[in-house]
């Protein structure tokens, strides 16, 4: 698990989902004082309001998340689930404007259901969302990254459902053990998954970090030193294998 945590950029999100996982990270970090500048959270602890609240304010070194939601759109009980309801836009849509929709308490914005009741709904899936339905975490996921303007690195865990990547997939760049989200969408032709993806230099400085290869260089001599990295990015790919 620290080797996820080394493979992140400075001040990055993380997003998780496995309890043994973020128990792992969250042990590395509070206990073993690792990379505390990274924000593990886990997605599915995000359908709570009280785990939301807890992402808001600074957490050791880690700035608070950029959730722009007030409480009273999220509490328990409050789009927990969003259907998805075509709203007929033809161009693309800014993830904002999305959120805007998706978290108003106009009735104009809401569906009406069959019991003379409104909800508000999920408008588009532009982006290729894989879903016909968000869920309160994934609502606060798509408000965190909105929200974000990309000015923190932000990361998805590897050993996911593909429905946790909320339909970013062709965005998504493996580095080091952990996927970056990065504002460039992959090539149709190219067929490869997003773990077969990557951000290649970025993933050589972060391998090179595991067991700080970097200061073998006066010990080790050259050819050493490749196999070195050679055995370290063969333990990568079995790992993805």
């Amino acid at each position: 698990m620290v080797r996820v945590l080394n493979s992140c950029e400075p001040n990055a999100i993380l997003f998780v989902t496995a309890d043994n996982d973020t128990f792992l990270l969250w042990y590395a970090q509070e206990v073993e004082g690792i990379r505390t500048d990274i924000r593990v959270v886990n997605i599915q602890y995000l359908s709570d309001d009280a785990y939301i609240n807890q992402m808001k304010p600074q957490l050791n070194r880690s700035a608070p998340l950029p959730i722009s939601m007030p409480e009273e759109k999220y509490v328990n009980g409050v789009r927990d689930y969003l259907h998805y309801f075509d709203y007929g836009f033809k161009d693309s849509v800014e993830l904002k404007d999305l959120l805007a929709v998706m978290t108003s308490d106009n009735k104009a914005d809401k569906l009406e259901l069959s019991n003379g009741t409104y909800q508000n709904f999920l408008p588009s899936k532009k982006w290729t969302y894989n879903k016909d339905y968000v869920f309160k975490s994934d609502l606060a996921v798509l408000d965190i990254l909105a929200n974000n303007n990309w000015e923190r690195p932000v990361y998805f865990e590897t050993n996911v459902s593909k429905d946790t990547y909320i339909g970013l997939d062709n965005y998504l760049y493996l580095e080091g053990y952990a996927l970056r989200l990065l504002p460039f969408k992959t090539n149709p032709k190219d067929t490869r998954d997003k773990t077969e993806r990557s951000h290649t230099d970025v993933m050589y400085n972060n391998m090179m970090k595991f067991d700080n290869l970097y200061k073998m260089t006066a010990s080790y001599g050259q050819n050493e030193l490749s196999e070195k990295i050679k055995i370290r990015f063969k333990e990568l790919e079995e790992n993805f294998s």
